[in-house]
């Protein structure tokens, strides 16, 4: 058809676009959290983390995981929530005795626990544990290693030590996932939950002074009343040095059921070892998997992408993010898109860890990228960012096919090194480059007047941000350079189709 002619005036702003300075001194992390350093963030020869110890050969791993239970209730069905805990079994894979003593003691290994969602197309985490501090270790032979015959302040070799759901709940032994480094997987005790806060050693709080389901993973009831939903559990043992993250971490498929007064959890038994690794791989969601580039600090964060064609002329993206053992933790996630592309549909979830912030992550979309981020650490020590053992989540819609594109992701907790990264970067699908035509603001297929209307709402001149009444969700910017100005009017000319 033939296009209509457009005119418009030219709009003069006389505000000029300024960054934003964050006033104020840069807050310093307490010595339990960072700044990460090339020393605490990345493993050496010998045996940098356990003083006096030979650590070549330590590995050990996840050997049995079962028993995820109900410890505690809050709340009234359907809208309370239960606290779980589950059993966990470590077994000393390696050669050499594994250091395995109670708190205040930093010689000794963690545990986390996790519960998971798959349903409507989504894997969310629903649920997490604060980390068991170890504190003795029996000496079994439940791996059928042929254990040595030691135990108490030491794992030794080919010998299994597990813990109870009950044991694994006790609150005595139960502290910030926060205060760990993951990925050299070190405890300071220095200002710690234990400590009481203060700047040394000494342990003062126990398990008093909690609420009933303080500390578990807690779940809400309404995470369980999801119609057709698949329920997995995890369990993360964290130890110094060890050769072998991936038999260290593994998950069950677990089901439930409301008995009139609390949660029943069904899963295999302690004779069905765990599926090893993270629970983010091919076998339970995504259609791609890749690993985020944190060469020079360590560490792993990893990525999947489900994408679906709606049918419409839009598609759907579905990212989830799983952080590992990178220690600087994860506060934004951004996907590059081209400024003819409209996002809409767009998402975000986060778990309920405690420890820490449940505020959403705030989003932003402009000609070049979706990005969602949460507080820096100098904004919020405590701000909701990926932290090690959890799972996030981001969608949109978008009117571009799928194609090869690379997100990235700025760390959160700062870094003493000034050679340290500034950004994790990763190759995973993303919205095409080429995009939809920039100017059908309503979505509707076609480029007409009532998306023009929208784009004067828009409309701030050169070298100015778009105007204050541009409708929220309309990028306006068609060619990419920060502005909305008579260049992207022509561009929203060339591409008008009138009504459709």
């Amino acid at each position: 058809m033939n296009r209509m002619l457009l005119t418009m005036p030219v709009v003069v702003s006389l505000i000029a676009r300024v960054p934003p300075v964050l006033g104020g001194d840069l807050a310093v992390p307490p010595a339990n959290e960072g700044p990460a350093t090339e020393e605490s963030a990345m493993h050496t020869e010998g045996c940098p983390n356990w003083p006096g110890q030979n650590c070549n050969g330590i590995d050990v791993m996840l050997g049995q995981l079962y028993g995820f239970s109900h410890q505690t209730r809050l709340g009234t069905y359907p809208n309370g929530e239960t606290g779980f805990s589950a059993a966990t079994t470590s077994c000393n894979n390696g050669v050499v005795r594994v250091p395995w003593f109670a708190p205040m003691n930093v010689n000794h290994p963690g545990i986390t626990i996790n519960l998971f969602r798959l349903a409507q197309g989504r894997l969310t985490h629903i649920g997490g544990h604060w980390m068991k501090h170890g504190f003795t270790a029996l000496a079994s032979n439940q791996c059928g290693f042929g254990c040595e015959g030691c135990g108490g302040t030491q794992l030794c070799i080919g010998c299994s030590d597990t813990y109870g759901a009950g044991t694994n709940a006790s609150r005595t032994y139960l502290g910030p996932r926060k205060e760990w480094n993951p990925f050299t997987g070190v405890w300071n005790c220095v200002g710690s939950h234990f400590s009481g806060g203060m700047p040394d050693c000494t342990r003062r709080h126990s398990s008093s002074g909690h609420a009933a389901t303080d500390h578990y993973t807690r779940v809400a009831d309404q995470d369980l009343l999801t119609p057709g939903a698949q329920y997995f559990y995890d369990g993360y043992y964290v130890v110094r040095d060890d050769l072998d993250l991936h038999n260290s971490v593994g998950y069950k498929s677990v089901t439930f059921s409301w008995n009139g007064s609390s949660w029943s959890a069904s899963s295999s038994g302690s004779t069905t070892p765990p599926t090893y690794g993270v629970i983010l791989n091919p076998n339970v969601w995504g259609d791609e998997h890749v690993l985020a580039d944190t060469t020079g600090e360590g560490g792993e964060v990893h990525l999947a992408v489900k994408t679906t064609d709606n049918g419409n002329g839009t598609w759907h993206f579905e990212y989830a993010v799983y952080n590992l053992n990178y220690h600087r933790r994860v506060r934004s996630f951004s996907v590059p898109k081209s400024a003819g592309t409209n996002i809409t549909n767009i998402g975000f979830h986060g778990p309920p860890l405690e420890e820490q912030s449940q505020t959403p992550w705030t989003v932003t979309v402009d000609a070049s990228s979706c990005t969602w981020a949460t507080d820096t650490y100098n904004q919020d020590p405590n701000a909701n960012a990926i932290i090690f053992g959890s799972l996030y989540n981001f969608w949109f819609d978008a009117d571009a096919e799928p194609a090869p594109s690379e997100v990235s992701m700025e760390p959160f907790l700062p870094a003493a090194d000034d050679g340290a990264l500034t950004v994790l970067t990763a190759s995973i699908t993303g919205p095409s480059a080429a995009g939809g035509p920039c100017g059908d603001f309503d979505g509707d297929g076609d480029v007409d007047l009532t998306d023009f209307t929208q784009f004067q709402l828009c409309f701030g001149g050169s070298n100015n941000p778009p105007a204050a009444t541009c409708p929220p969700g309309v990028d306006a910017d068609c060619d990419g350079d920060g502005d909305v100005d008579l260049a992207d009017f022509l561009v929203f000319q060339q591409n008008f189709t009138g009504s459709m």
